[in-house]
């Protein structure tokens, strides 16, 4: 039986190796045309940035959710910020909901994040009804995840459906009130532009491009300012699990380095307007080690629910209702030990 020793030592060689070859594949890229220079633009705008959280707790015949979701309004007048407002106020209250449908555990996860959803793409259209911004932001995709799919006899597919309605509207407004949408993906785990590019490389190259994220090899590609060309979300969007669901829209996404100790970032855009969209980015950014817009920052701080404050709204029901055995909590959240 090898050591633990041993076998540490040749997993670092293993890492060592794959990004030796990751460099080389990086480098490569950088001769393919396939790299921009973003220009940054002049702040003289309204960016707006959408961002929710959620926490939930399972009782013995309830689930007990807590849903908020926040717009924060940035007024930039030559490139500084001149004014910022919230939707809908600085600090929300989050939206209780108490639910009896005997879900399993993945569905359950499942109906959470298609609830989280549709409340963040809601108030991201109002955002765009009330403060007419040039630019929203979404933290993560303008797309719901494929993962989210659910079937017409699925016990979620009235919610889903819900979602995908809500998304919906939020593409039209955009439209409507010329308002620019993109979602900033901060820890992207696809692989679609190396998919693109893979026919470009042989042997052990292929199969490192093959098998990395394209955040790994990209992390060697760009540099400060630059972006990939834009390229679509996928080569098939009749046939994919999400994307038929919006057939009369396009889906193009792009990857771009802001700072420069940080990994590259991708962003999905409805429509096309990805040189507008970087440089906007390219200025939005406030920490070199942190490539994420100081808008979606402070709104990712406003929608965070602590475990304490849904502790709170349960020991709050429960000092109304009583201790009754449909709100007793379940074994795993009360161990002695």
């Amino acid at each position: 039986m090898e050591s633990l020793e041993f076998l540490l030592e040749r997993i670092a060689i293993k890492i060592r190796k794959t990004e030796e070859i990751r460099k080389r594949i990086g480098e490569k890229i950088r001769r393919m045309n396939l790299i921009r220079q973003i220009n940054p633009l002049e702040l003289e705008l309204t960016v707006a940035g959408i961002d929710g959280g959620v926490e939930r707790k399972s009782l013995r015949s309830f689930d007990l959710l807590l849903l908020k979701s926040i717009g924060v309004v940035y007024y930039y007048k030559k490139s500084k910020l001149s004014k910022v407002e919230y939707y809908p106020e600085a600090l929300p209250k989050p939206e209780v909901i108490i639910f009896s449908k005997a879900f399993s555990e993945t569905e359950l996860d499942i109906f959470v994040n298609i609830q989280r959803q549709k409340r963040e793409v809601e108030t991201a259209t109002e955002v765009i009804k009330k403060f007419k911004p040039d630019v929203l932001l979404l933290d993560g995709s303008v797309i719901p995840h494929y993962s989210y799919v659910q079937s017409e006899d699925s016990p979620l597919y009235e919610a889903y459906e819900r979602m995908i309605e809500a998304y919906k509207r939020l593409f039209y407004t955009s439209k409507d009130y010329g308002c620019l949408l993109a979602g900033v993906i901060k820890d992207s785990r696809g692989s679609r532009f190396s998919e693109l590019i893979a026919s470009n490389f042989l042997g052990e190259e292929k199969e490192v491009l093959e098998e990395s994220k394209d955040i790994s090899i990209l992390d060697y590609s760009l540099k400060k300012c630059e972006r990939t060309i834009e390229f679509d979300y996928t080569d098939k969007p009749e046939k994919h699990p999400i994307l038929k669901e919006f057939k009369e829209f396009r889906i193009k996404s792009f990857y771009f380095k802001p700072s420069e100790f940080d990994t590259p970032v991708r962003v999905d855009m409805l429509e096309d307007d990805a040189e507008k969209v970087a440089g906007l980015l390219c200025r939005l950014i406030p920490s070199e080690s942190y490539a994420v817009p100081a808008v979606l920052i402070e709104a990712d701080q406003r929608a965070r629910i602590t475990k304490e404050e849904t502790m709170k709204y349960y020991t709050d029901i429960v000092s109304k209702v009583g201790p009754i055995n449909a709100l007793k909590e379940m074994r795993r959240d009360k161990r002695p030990f």
